[in-house]
Formats: structure tokens, sequence, C-alpha cells
């Protein structure tokens, strides 16, 4: 019985910029806190960012955010990219004959980290997501190179000339893109996975930022958008103006598009019919890309004539799906583990296709009426129409769909105007839209004090809200649920005998967590990958003693941190060994932490783990890079963080050496909270098997 809720677009909202440039936001919901203008030496013509820093192209040069020109090249820049974990950036130029590709320093200008000049004709280039590789299309083909050090790895045969390389955020696909066709191929294979002609030339394409669609925006003015799964189309927007360039919003819900008459278009992915935009009489040019800064506020930064500008955004409407799924997700695992002392029939009875459609249906339902909060009460109510052959009223709530009540008409005149009803134990749910709406109300009338109820619990249409769990089968989540309780034991024994042996307390609290995480390769292939994670927690009194003390990162100084390593090695040693093979995929987080106690002098470091020279990071949920040596020391908590995580790293290879076996990939997660304590010191690791059978 659901309907759309109408989109109201009003109050025109004036802003000012610092030099005194008008903006206008043709949305109510879209405000403008904040116009920075970085003024310019000259007009910007290729533009890169790294989170929130911009970089570009003038000519021959290269420039940073502060107007300093940081590269020179002998040939016109064909194409420049910044590596996105922000060290360095890659510079494609030439002509004629002669081209060449080189890596600068982001930070040093003009210093050259690594250069290749036997290029044919090249055309375009890329990093991967995760900084380590960089892209050229160079005479009929892709090659891979290491970001750092320009080493050839591999190339495949590609069809066409691309003007624009894109990698997918979980490394699958390269898009070569060639005038009015979109060619995707797989990462590993070369293969082509698809081809997409359109009808107009490309301007842009782009990914969501949880790499589930293909975005593609078209000179015509249109937008289409691709499941990544099978590249099928999903849904096509049209009349967004002239375009020129394409980005997307980091909550995945609206994409930005610059246009002609300096206007950012921003387009709702969800509800077509959310398109607010700013006009701006300075810009853009051809270039606006959403970013964010260190404390997550998003800005719309776009190219102007001498300038590039930074405007603080928001009054987007939130991705409530995502939100909820996010939640449904969770709480859908965790119902789905077998409990304590439950027998495996127990365990089938109570879980099954049937009581997984209810329990989802329940927690999403739950989970809903959480995020609405107290909606109707902050929405006028009027009546709508009555149908008297089917005795249904129809309740108009605000912007929320209407409702309906049975009621019978000899009642219709003590509802008056429906001013004094009152909505009681309402429960929201999302449409497909991305729209609250009550799927379940009580209704009292305090006129006849009757309560007449709305009940639409069971509407059919829940495919936004399809959970990762229901395309794992049964049997593979009971296996789950059986190494999820051997691997409890295991953490179990070894935590008795730490204690046994003063090493730890029971102030020590490590968890151990296993679950499938179902996936699709490049080809599109259903897959199955294995989650195991590992962390801990001390409270603050005992941290000092049974985890890392201030200023150290060895993990000899961490009783807790080498009890979780003793977990990991007797799981692999034993029952969980079997997913330990040669040459398959193996992903390894490592989260270290540190408080926000400020290191006041240098700490010494004398190289025992190695030397760092910009390894990419993850700092706070950002891609970036750090570096520790023997020679600069550690100087920063995110430093020190980093070190705890590679101290852990060494010592789980030392104790598991057939990891290195496996196709592993090691990644770091930095976090460095802002109170202080040894609480906030601590590790975490988690294994993903990629593809297990």
């Amino acid at each position: 019985m659901s309907v759309c809720a109408d989109i109201k677009l009003s109050a025109l909202l004036a802003v000012t910029f610092l030099s005194c440039h008008s903006v206008t936001a043709q949305n109510s919901a879209v405000t403008i806190d904040k116009n920075l203008i970085f003024r310019q030496d000259k007009t910007p013509d290729k533009v890169d960012n790294h989170n929130y820093t911009s970089f570009y192209s003038a000519g021959k040069d290269v420039y940073n955010l502060k107007n300093i020109p940081i590269s020179h090249s002998s040939g016109e820049i064909i194409d420049f990219k910044v590596n996105p974990a922000g060290y360095s950036y890659a510079v494609l130029s030439g002509k004629g004959k002669k081209f060449r590709m080189t890596v600068y320093d982001s930070n040093k200008a003009g210093l050259t980290l690594a250069k290749v000049e036997d290029l044919v004709s090249p055309s375009a280039i890329s990093y991967s997501p995760d900084s380590r590789w960089l892209y050229l299309a160079d005479n009929g083909s892709v090659k891979k190179y290491s970001s750092r050090d320009l080493v050839f790895n591999k190339d495949f045969a590609i069809e066409g000339v691309p003007f624009r390389l894109l990698s997918d955020p979980l490394g699958m696909y390269i898009v070569c893109v060639d005038k009015d066709n979109v060619r995707i191929y797989t990462e590993e294979e070369g293969n082509l996975r698809r081809s997409l002609p359109f009808s107009s030339d490309v301007v842009d394409v782009a990914f969501s930022k949880s790499g589930d669609k293909l975005i593609i925006l078209c000179a015509d003015g249109t937008v289409q958008t691709y499941n990544t799964r099978d590249f099928s189309l999903i849904k096509r927007y049209a009349d967004l103006g002239v375009p020129s360039s394409l980005s997307v919003h980091p909550e995945d819900k609206f994409i930005s598009i610059a246009t002609e008459g300096n206007k950012v278009q921003f387009l709702n992915l969800i509800d077509d019919f959310d398109r607010p935009f700013i006009t701006d009489m300075t810009g853009p040019r051809k270039y606006a890309r959403f970013v964010t800064d260190k404390n997550n506020n998003v800005f719309i930064t776009y190219d102007a004539d001498n300038a590039l500008v930074y405007k603080r955004i928001s009054g987007f409407a939130p991705n409530n799906t995502k939100l909820l799924l996010d939640q449904l997700n969770e709480r859908m695992r965790e119902w789905t583990k077998m409990r304590p002392m439950e027998t495996e029939e127990e365990y089938r009875a109570r879980v099954n296709p049937e009581s997984i459609e209810r329990q989802r249906r329940l927690f999403a339902n739950e989970i809903a009426t959480s995020l609405a909060g107290d909606l109707i009460s902050h929405q006028s109510v009027t009546l709508g129409s009555y149908n008297p052959q089917n005795g249904l009223l129809t309740i108009n709530i605000g912007g929320l769909p209407p409702i309906y009540l049975k009621v019978p008409q000899e009642d219709m005149p003590g509802f008056g105007d429906g001013l004094n009803l009152q909505f009681n134990n309402t429960i929201y749910g999302i449409t497909p839209q991305d729209t609250y709406e009550v799927i379940y109300v009580d209704v009292y009338n305090p006129t006849n004090s009757k309560t007449y109820t709305f009940d639409n619990l069971d509407r059919e249409d829940l495919s936004n809200l399809l959970t990762d769990d229901s395309f794992v089968s049964l049997d593979l989540i009971m296996k789950t649920n059986r190494e999820d309780v051997m691997l409890k034991s295991i953490k179990d024994r070894i935590v008795e005998e730490a204690i046994a042996n003063n090493l730890i307390s029971e102030h020590t609290d490590i968890n151990v967590d296993t679950r499938i995480i179902p996936a699709f390769d490049a080809n599109g292939k259903s897959i199955n990958n294995y989650r195991v994670a590992f962390d801990y927690t001390v409270d603050a009194e005992y941290s000092e003693h049974e985890d890392f003390p201030s200023g150290k990162y060895l993990i000899e100084s961490s009783n807790a941190a080498l009890s979780l390593i003793r977990i990991i090695k007797q799981a692999f040693d034993t029952e969980f060994s079997s997913y330990i093979n040669s040459g398959k995929k193996l992903v390894v987080e490592f989260t270290g932490s540190a408080d926000g106690s400020p290191i006041r002098r240098v700490i010494a470091y004398d190289g025992v783990l190695g030397e760092f020279d910009n390894e990419p990071v993850n700092i706070n949920g950002e891609l970036t890079s750090l570096s520790v040596s023997s020679n600069i020391g550690i100087a920063t908590n995110e430093q020190l963080a980093f070190m705890r995580a590679q101290s852990v790293k060494q010592d789980l290879l030392r104790q598991l050496p057939q990891l290195e076996n496996m196709d592993s990939d090691y990644r770091y997660n930095i976090e460095v909270s802002e109170g202080r304590g040894g609480e906030f010191r601590r590790v975490s690791v988690v294994l993903t098997f990629i593809d297990i059978e």
C-alpha cells in the first residue's frame, strides 16, 4: 500500500563566498556552510586528489594546493594521477615519438622517484586502489608496474586507445574508456569481461565506494549504472545537462556532475526525483569532486579560473538502506550462530529458510524503527479520501507514504479534521526509494475512544533488504558454527594457561570470531570467503602490566598480544590447518592502536623490524602512507601504532611460516584514540581466506 514520498524542493539558500561571489543551493536539504578559494597563478587543466588535498596540472607543470610548482615535464602532460596513499604522483607526458611515465615525490618538489621511457603511444594511467600498482595504457596493451619503483610486472592486450583507465575498489577490474565504448578487463587474467558501447561519447566513469556499481557519464547528459557482478544495466538517468566530470559521495547515495552554466548537479541514485544543485559564477570549469577532511566533513571541490574552490556541503538525504543493512547483516550473522549447548538438531529446527526470512523481517523492522525515531510526531497529519465501499480511510502523514485505516462509515463523523488522533506502537520500514514508511501503527481516536490498526507488516517488497547470509547454505553456516566453537575452546584453553602462568589476568578479554562472507570473483562466479578474527581488550587499570606499556611496540612487551598469537598458532596448526593451502589467496589485516598521549621525545628505533618507507596504511579509515626508519625513529602515535601492528605481523609469520606459501596480502590499519591510557594500546588480527571450497 505504500507509495513513493514526494521530494519537496523549496527555499533558495544564498551563500556568500569569502571573495564575495554568490552561490545558490537549489534544494533546501543542501547547505553550504564553508567556502574556501585557493588562488593559483595558473588555471587548472587536469585535477586529482589525495583525500582532501588537490593537485593539478597546467601546461607542462604540476602544482600543489599551495600554488607551488612541484614538477616540470619536457613534453605535454597527457595524464597525471595521485597515488591513493598520497606520497607520490605519476605523470604521463610526451609528444611525437618521445614519451615517458615519471613518478614524483608529492612532498619534495622536483624529486623523481622512478621513470619509464620506452613507451610507444601511451594514452592513460591509473593506480590500483591499494596504491601498490600503476597501470599504463600503451600501444594496444595495459602494462602493470610497481608504483614505487616502476618495475614491470605484466601486461595484457586491449582494444581501442583509452583516454581513461580506472580500477574498481576491490582491484578486480581494469576499466578502459575509449571515446564511446567502455571495456572492462579482469585485472588478474586480463580477459575482456564486458564491452559497453554507447550512442554518445563517454565523459567520465566511476565506481561506487562499495564497488557494487559502475557509473558511466555520457556527453548527451545521461548516466547509466551497472551491476559489477554481471555488468547488467541497473538504471538510466537523463536530462543532466552538458557534463564534464563525475564523482561519488562517500555515503554512495549521491553523485556530483560538473555541467555547463558553472553548475554542480547532484543526483540521488536511489530516488531520481532528488536532484539538488549549486551554481557559481567562477566555476566549475570541467571538474568537481567530493572529498572529506580529517573530521569526515564532506566538501565539493572544483576548478575555477586561476583557483581551486572548496565548499563544505551537507544536507544530503542519508543512505537509510545502507545504515539498515549494515546493522541487519551483523544481527543476522549473530542470530544464525549456534548457541551455547545447542545441538545440531535444535539448531536446524531454529535456523531454516523460513525462520531466516521471518527473523530478517523482524530485525529489519526493529532497526528501521530505531533509525526513524518518532517521525510521526514531527509530521503534519491530514485526512484524505474515504472509500465507503471498502471502508478505508486515507491518512496523510507529512512526507511519508499515506496509511489506510479500516473505519466503519458510522465512525467517520468522529474523526473531524484528524488533528486529535494519537499514534501508538508505530513500526517503520524503508522503501526501495530509501524513504521511511509506516508499516504498522495503532491509531487512537479520543473522540470515540476507539483504536484502529494499520498493519502492513507482511509487505512483500524486501528485495532491497536482502542480507549476505541469504546466499550462504545452511550446511556451510553449520560448519562455520562448529569451527567457531572449536576456536573458542582453543582460546579458552590458552587463556587459562596464560592466567595460570600470571601472564594475563581475568581483566584481559580475548575475542575470536568466524564468519562466512559471500562474494563473487572477477568472472561473476559466486564464492565464499572465510573470515577469522582475533582481538582483545584489557581493563584500564591492568593494561600497563598486561598489554603494551606507554611508548613500547615490540610484542614481547605485551602478554595480551603474545597470548593472541598463541591462539592463532594453535588454531592453524591443528583444527584450522586445512585452510592454509599453498598459492591460495589470503588477506591478513593487522590493526595497531595507540592512545592520544603525545610523544614529547622521539622514540629511538634500532631497525629490528625493518625499515619502512612510505608504507601504505589506513589511518582512522583513510588510505595514506607512513615511514619509520632507524634514522628518523618514532615521533608520532601513528608510527607507534604501526610498529605494534608490524611487530605482531612478524611474530605471526615466525609462528606460522606456512602463511608465506600462500598468495598473501598484508594490510595495516592504524587507530589513534583521543583518549589516554593503556586500554587504547592494542592489536587485532583478521585473516580472510578467499574462495574457500
